[in-house]
């Protein structure tokens, strides 16, 4: 099985006044690979345009198998709540399980997990991907979850840039 411990960023809950220094160090250690992330798409997505809003410290145990899937906007009752962008996955430890590789069979990479290394891929149906048994121990690891600014949904349409669109 898998223990999930997830802390969520400007709530009320006691675990978010116990980790918000987690939560700040975790946004400026992955800030410079996520603004890396955003350049490769010249200009139509930028770092300014997400926010750290929570992490979940993940513990995948010898039980623990994901099949093939892929990450998709977050809904709550048939709404839509947030929308992440990406995946950013720390791995927290190696040596003291085997097995727990991302596989991504569209793409035909097998991404290995190695404390300190840190996962970055959009949240796409281009995407699917599985995770391997975990097996002689526990694989750590925490998913970072960044959303879009919900600011970005409420804009006036007449001020953004047209220059993409086609006319005809």
């Amino acid at each position: 099985s898998s223990t999930d411990i997830t802390y969520w960023h400007n709530t009320s809950s006691k675990n978010i006044e116990e980790s918000s220094a987690l939560h700040k160090l975790l946004e400026v250690k992955t800030r410079p690979y996520i603004k890396q992330y955003f350049a490769s798409f010249n200009g139509l997505a930028d770092i300014k345009d997400v926010e750290l809003s929570g992490y979940t410290i993940i513990r995948h145990d010898q039980t623990h198998f994901d099949d093939i899937h892929y990450d998709t906007p977050i809904y709550m009752n048939n709404k839509l709540i947030n929308f992440r962008p990406f995946i950013c996955i720390i791995y927290l430890n190696h040596k003291e399980f085997c097995g727990g590789q991302v596989l991504f069979p569209v793409q035909k990479k097998i991404v290995e997990p190695r404390e300190g290394k840190l996962l970055l891929f959009p949240t796409s149906f281009q995407f699917p991907h599985m995770v391997t048994n975990v097996s002689d121990g526990d694989r750590y690891s925490i998913r970072l979850t960044y959303n879009f600014h919900s600011a970005l949904f409420n804009t006036n349409l007449n001020k953004w840039d047209t220059k993409y669109n086609h006319k005809d």
